[in-house]
C-alpha cells in the first residue's frame, strides 16, 4: 500500500507568487516615502532661506533713520549653502519712497533657487 503524499508545505511557485504580490504592494510605498523625504528637504531649505531673508530685513528695518544700502550677493555667515543680497530701488513718482528687496539664493538639483522679501521704506 502506498503512503499518501504530504501536501502540507508550499511549492516554489506559490512562494514566488507571494513575493511578487508583496513587491507590487510595497514598491508604491517606497516611492511615496522617497517623495516625502524630497519634499521635506525642499521645505527645510525654503524655511531656512526665508528665515535668513527675514533676519536681514529686520536688521534693515531697525535702522529707521536711514535708507538701506544695496549689498551684493555674498555668502551668509554660518550658512555656506546660502547667499544673500539687498536691492534698493526708488519708487517712480514718489520722491521719498524706496523699494527694498532681500533675496536669499541656494542651489538645489543644480538649479539656483531663491526666496525674496520686499518692503517699502519712507525717507524721513
Amino acid at each position: 500500500m502506498k503512503k499518501p503524499l504530504n501536501n502540507d508545505g508550499f511549492t516554489l511557485i506559490e512562494i514566488i507568487l507571494a513575493l511578487v504580490v508583496l513587491l507590487v504592494i510595497f514598491i508604491p510605498f517606497l516611492k511615496m516615502f522617497s517623495s516625502g523625504y524630497s519634499a521635506q528637504v525642499k521645505a527645510k531649505r525654503i524655511t531656512i532661506a526665508t528665515s535668513l531673508a527675514r533676519e536681514k530685513m529686520e536688521i534693515l528695518k531697525s535702522n529707521i533713520y536711514q535708507i538701506p544700502q544695496p549689498e551684493e550677493k555674498q555668502p551668509v555667515e554660518g550658512f555656506i549653502e546660502y547667499q544673500r543680497e539687498v536691492l534698493v530701488f526708488p519708487v517712480s513718482g514718489e520722491e521719498d519712497l524706496w523699494l527694498v528687496e532681500v533675496k536669499v539664493y541656494w542651489f538645489e538639483r543644480n538649479r539656483e533657487q531663491n526666496v525674496r522679501l520686499t518692503t517699502y521704506f519712507l525717507e524721513r
